[in-house]
């Protein structure tokens, strides 16, 4: 059989819906399952949650949170701070070649709050593309190329033209849309 060039993917998870840190989570549980290292940088988020738990346990994900919290109105000028310490810390990343996977959650929420620039963004992906290790492997799959994943509620038009997949998360329905007991929003493992 022919060998195949593995090449990273470049995907966006992005919409209103529930899912979009989940299903990068979900990536890097496969990844990790293929013997690869992943970076899993965090941005606007600062609380101990579930997959950050989960991800300080395991060797093979660097784990990343940048903080500052939640924007709620303007920015602070250390929210502001906080992201552009923690782009810093996603252009490491994606420099260095012991990452088979690069996730930034939340970082095209901090596009849409104006903390990250479409020029940031797009600075990032050359980063991405620029440093691929191409792997050949019969089977098409295997610890193959680089891959980068960004999450958040909108996407910059101009980031289609890179992107291999652009998958929108669209909520039907939320339990904070409806009266529900308190009860039914506290349940590990599924938060609302």
């Amino acid at each position: 059989m022919k060998n195949h060039a593995v090449i990273g993917r470049f995907v966006i998870l992005s919409g209103h819906g529930k899912g979009k840190t989940t299903s990068a989570l979900g990536m890097t549980l496969r990844a990790v399952g293929r013997g690869q290292q992943v970076a899993f940088v965090q941005f606007l988020k600062e609380e101990a949650s579930g997959e950050h738990t989960a991800l300080l346990r395991s060797p093979e994900v660097d784990f990343y949170q940048g903080g500052g919290g939640f924007v709620r109105g303007a920015p602070t000028p250390e929210q502001e701070a906080m992201v552009r310490k923690t782009l810093e810390a996603s252009e490491e990343r994606l420099l260095d070649s012991r990452y088979g996977m690069v996730v930034l959650d939340e970082i095209l929420t901090a596009w849409e709050l104006g903390l990250v620039s479409v020029d940031d963004l797009c600075k990032l992906v050359e980063a991405w593309k620029n440093h691929q290790e191409c792997v050949h492997d019969w089977r098409g799959f295997g610890s193959g190329g680089r891959h980068l994943i960004m999450t958040g509620r909108a996407h910059p038009s101009l980031l289609r033209n890179y992107a291999d997949t652009i998958t929108c998360m669209h909520q039907d329905k939320h339990p904070l849309d409806v009266t529900l007991p308190v009860y039914r929003y506290c349940s590990p493992g599924i938060e609302i």
